[in-house]
């Protein structure tokens, strides 16, 4: 099926995206102005961690239950990947919104909390709307996946 094979290369492409954003963001969490300091230094190394094991995590889940969706033509892993990244937009984008809203960031109001996003995000907006993207059109195309393996599945009478 191609709309199964368009769905796994989408899923494999969102969950290199985040891997590699994890490493590049790693060496700047784990700066010594960071980690030394009294007041934030434990929260800056066990977040740096529990974080990379969390995205390591969602991404194994994801290449397997693609991996295995693709060749079996059954309807659970596809079901278990939208559920997977409707748990990964709640996670990674419903979470930190309400930071948006007050302050330092916004001021309670729905255009200082799209100012105070483009101001902390700057040059990384591209790349939080392709993730965006990519998060929203693999869990669509692998509700269609699961809808098309499921009708596809059942006896013709």
């Amino acid at each position: 099926m191609r709309v199964v094979r368009i769905a796994t290369v989408l899923t494999v492409i969102f969950w290199l995206i985040m891997l590699l954003q994890q490493a590049v963001w790693l060496p700047h969490a784990l700066q010594p102005r960071f980690t030394q300091d009294p007041l934030i230094g434990g929260f800056a190394v066990s977040y740096a961690v529990t974080s990379s094991l969390k995205m390591g995590f969602f991404a194994a889940a994801a290449a397997a239950l693609a991996y295995y969706a693709y060749p079996a033509r059954r309807a659970w892993p596809a079901i278990a990947l939208c559920i997977l990244f409707a748990l990964a937009f709640w996670q990674y984008v419903l979470v930190g919104l309400p930071l948006f809203f007050r302050p330092p960031f916004g001021d309670g109001s729905l255009h200082g909390a799209l100012i105070g996003y483009l101001r902390f995000q700057s040059t990384g907006v591209w790349l939080d709307l392709t993730k965006g993207f990519l998060l929203l059109g693999c869990f669509g195309l692998w509700v269609v996946a699961s809808c098309r393996i499921s009708h596809a599945s059942e006896p013709k009478v």
